[in-house]
């Protein structure tokens, strides 16, 4: 058997040590299920291993060192247990070959072991909703020397603290950044406008301040941004592809932030902002201004254009006064027409009554 497929049934009960004997297997998948307990030993047997998801189970303790010796895994997925302890070093120092690690959603704590710097295959990296302590300091540099193929970095929901190294920006080819949720401080990076491909950032729920780095409009391929609940300040960078995310719950409870997609206008910026807000708000009046500043020359343009046309033009002119003879004499006769009708009818009242 090279692959066990059990994912997304109804299976309750802890592991058999039996699945220790299925030599040849290379994929190992109960994604989805009520499996309980240790993880036996035995799978630390199964040396053709290059896939193991146990994701959403039940599954407690730490982590069986045999586990060390399934040098060909490619994917590993624990999320969604209780597994607990501190990240073994030996994922980092043995399985050289993965390219997916998940530990999300468990119990583990304490650093970020250096030895997950040495997976230099490693495309996605989830440890998130841990509660994990480290500072990344001395992590940094090492993941962005040996991991030149990281394309996912999630630490969110942890306890991290401290800054975030400028040495992660330097993971050139990374596409989804998420460390929302810990206790970062200090500033975003100036040179986050380095990683080209990023399309996804979170780092909402955090403590950092200062401005948010032009270079983040720069970043072509950005659909996703949240700096939610952060203490930034200054005028948010316009232009490129931040014109595109004009979602305001982006910066929600952020008050020293001002500038486009938010309402407040910042201080030095209040006269294009006035001049825009007559033109988007009161753009009819402004149209009627203009049309009935218009009428005025408009009509002396008009009126002296005619009058010098009948004054050199004496054809024009004897056919114009006929025009108006004619019509003056057809509002006399009309008028005329009028009254007496109007007089016939009073007499008749006067005589009927």
């Amino acid at each position: 058997m090279i692959i066990l497929d059990l994912s997304r049934n109804q299976i309750s009960g802890r592991l058999p040590w039996c699945l220790g004997d299925l030599q040849h297997l290379e994929n190992l998948d109960l994604t989805d299920n009520n499996l309980y307990g240790d993880i036996p030993r035995s799978l630390g047997s199964l040396n053709w291993l290059t896939s193991l998801h146990l994701h959403n189970n039940r599954f407690s303790g730490k982590l069986p060192s045999s586990l060390h010796q399934l040098t060909e895994l490619r994917i590993l997925d624990l999320g969604k247990n209780a597994f607990s302890g501190v990240i073994p070093p030996w994922i980092g120092e043995n399985l050289h070959n993965l390219e997916f690690l998940s530990l999300q959603s468990n119990e583990f704590y304490g650093d970020i072991p250096l030895q997950l710097c040495w997976l230099s295959a490693l495309h996605l990296l989830n440890l998130a909703h841990n509660s994990i302590t480290d500072s990344m300091k001395g992590t940094e540099l090492q993941f962005t020397t040996t991991t030149p193929f990281l394309t996912s970095i999630d630490l969110s929901n942890n306890d991290m603290g401290g800054e975030i190294p400028e040495e992660l920006m330097h993971l050139w080819g990374l596409r989804n950044l998420n460390l929302a949720g810990n206790h970062l401080i200090g500033r975003i990076p100036k040179k986050i406008g380095s990683l080209k491909q990023l399309e996804s950032v979170d780092l909402s729920r955090n403590e950092l301040s200062g401005p948010i780095p032009p270079g983040l409009s720069d970043l072509n391929y950005l659909n996703h941004l949240n700096l939610l609940f952060n203490n930034l300040s200054g005028q948010i960078p316009t232009g490129h592809q931040l014109q595109t995310l004009d979602d305001q719950s982006i910066y929600r409870g952020i008050d020293e932030l001002c500038g486009a997609p938010l309402l407040k206008s910042c201080s030095d910026g209040k006269q294009s902002v006035s001049y825009k807000h007559i033109e988007d708000e009161g753009g009819e009046g402004f149209d009627f201004f203009w049309f009935y500043a218009g009428i005025g020359p408009g009509f002396s343009v008009g009126f002296v254009g005619v009058c010098c046309t009948l004054h050199f033009k004496r054809s024009w002119r004897y056919t114009y006064f006929r025009l108006v003879d004619n019509v003056y004499n057809r509002i006399l006769l009309v008028s005329a027409l009028a009254a007496a009708r109007l007089q016939r009818k009073f007499h008749k009242g006067e005589l009927g009554g």
